[in-house]
């Protein structure tokens, strides 16, 4: 087993396992932001070349994976669809969304997934006015984007915020045991 595996740039295996025996909330909050953001959002953040279909798959992982973490599912293999309700739902960033989150897992998700394209009419853009249009079913990837580095923002906040027995922290720290568990195999 290698507990030197990294988590993040700045986080191993057994640094994460201190920071949870020493019961360091918001040490580890700030690491699941970094390991987020390192991830998937500076990798578009520090490029000129951006394009929106490759920042909604990220997205889209991004989603599932915060979702898995929120919910302490050791992966989303057949919860995927349930993610992006239960993120759509919660998450007021989205809510024009709201309404649309299966159409969304169908043809934004999968579709970008195993199509390499959107499907059923739905369109990318960074040119948008709006995150989403109904009407014409266009997402826009730089305001989508955005929206979700806030949602992990604010996900660090409530971590720090939220008691260490919570159901939250609970999750967290179960999908982080299966993701030690990966690391070191």
């Amino acid at each position: 087993m290698n507990d030197q595996t990294k988590l993040s740039s700045n986080v191993t295996v057994r640094q994460y396992r201190d920071m949870v025996q020493g019961v360091k909330k918001d040490e580890i909050a700030d690491f699941l932001e970094e390991r987020f953001q390192e991830r998937y959002i500076k990798p578009f953040s520090s490029s000129q070349i951006k394009h929106g279909f490759s920042m909604m798959s990220i997205a889209c992982l991004m989603i599932e994976s915060l979702e898995s973490f929120r919910q302490g599912w050791s992966n989303s293999n057949s919860k995927s669809a349930l993610a992006f309700c239960y993120f759509l739902d919660r998450s007021s960033r989205f809510d024009t969304l709201r309404s649309f989150h299966q159409e969304f897992y169908k043809h934004v998700r999968c579709g970008l997934l195993h199509q390499a394209e959107t499907t059923g009419g739905w369109k990318i853009n960074r040119k948008e006015a709006s995150l989403f249009n109904p009407v014409t079913k266009t997402l826009n990837a730089t305001k989508f984007f955005k929206a979700l580095e806030e949602e992990l923002s604010e996900l660090n906040i409530e971590l720090k915020k939220s008691d260490w027995n919570s159901s939250l922290w609970k999750n967290m720290r179960e999908k982080m045991k299966y993701i030690c568990k990966q690391a070191e195999a």
